[in-house]
């Protein structure tokens, strides 16, 4: 079967951001790309969520005895957030099913390297132009 990605234009900023850091979330990167997440408020209006660190997710993960195997830079801070964000508290109802759901997106064993990143980059290009970051800033 054919890379349909090489097909894609990607832009010189972009082509620098993966040599150094791949298909992963750096600290930058995730930073932004939680800072677009929402969730609906108890009035259906979408809010936007207090976001989790990097320390408060290795610690939900250790209190859960939670151990991540394929974890690379901040992909599972990307992923505590998104599950935080679309998830808590519907179907996932407390933390350790937070902490559990974290590690089956970041040790999921049929999932293409990088497909965190290339699953949000589609979700955010679909948005529209204005939210592709600036990826100069991010590296």
């Amino acid at each position: 079967m054919t890379d349909l990605r090489q097909y894609d234009v990607v832009p010189e900023p972009l082509r620098k951001y993966l040599a150094q850091y791949g298909r992963h979330f750096n600290q930058k990167l995730c930073t932004y790309a939680v800072s677009l997440m929402q969730r609906r408020g108890p009035d259906g209006k979408p809010v936007a969520i207090t976001p989790m660190t990097r320390e408060e997710v290795d610690a939900l993960l250790k209190q859960n005895a939670v151990e991540l195997k394929n974890n690379v830079l901040y992909d599972h801070v990307f992923v505590a957030n998104m599950v935080k964000s679309d998830h808590l508290g519907s179907s996932v109802p407390d933390a350790k099913h937070h902490a559990l759901a974290i590690r089956d997106y970041i040790d999921d064993i049929d999932k293409a390297e990088g497909y965190l990143f290339d699953r949000w980059l589609s979700d955010i290009c679909g948005l529209g132009p204005q939210y592709i970051p600036y990826w100069e800033d991010m590296i």
